[in-house]
């Protein structure tokens, strides 16, 4: 089962996310849509989602309010990732907010921060409850 699902348009973003996490020793699926990305939540469950804040059917705020609207999907760690210009950040800053998203990134990123971030919110799902 893979730990991490990456969900973005950009194929060349989403494969050098997976080679990345790969390398860094973690399981990873790929969605190349929020419709993609929906049904591997579905089949795999991870336990993080880096989701691209906008994809051409179904946006990463409505795709993370259809995941937290899933049994499994209140414990996953949703990361969204965006592009967005300046102008129009805080306004995908707020929709992911309200979405349910716990985590925000912009891009351009650096590589071995967001690895570090990820690696740090599946650790935190691996410790024992005190």
């Amino acid at each position: 089962m893979p730990g991490v699902l990456v969900a973005d348009d950009d194929r060349f973003a989403a494969e050098a996310l997976r080679i990345h996490l790969t390398r860094a020793g973690i399981e990873t699926a790929v969605a190349a849509s929020g419709r993609e990305a929906l049904a591997q939540f579905a089949a795999c469950q991870p336990h993080v989602v880096l989701l691209d804040a906008a994809m051409p059917d179904i946006s990463g705020p409505e795709v993370c309010q259809q995941i937290r609207a899933t049994a499994a999907g209140a414990e996953t760690v949703v990361i969204m990732v965006s592009g967005a210009s300046t102008p129009s950040r805080a306004y995908v800053r707020n929709c992911a907010a309200t979405s349910g998203v716990n985590t925000f990134v912009s891009k351009p990123y650096d590589m071995r921060k967001l690895i570090g971030l990820v690696q740090q919110k599946l650790e935190r799902r691996e410790e024992p409850a005190a």
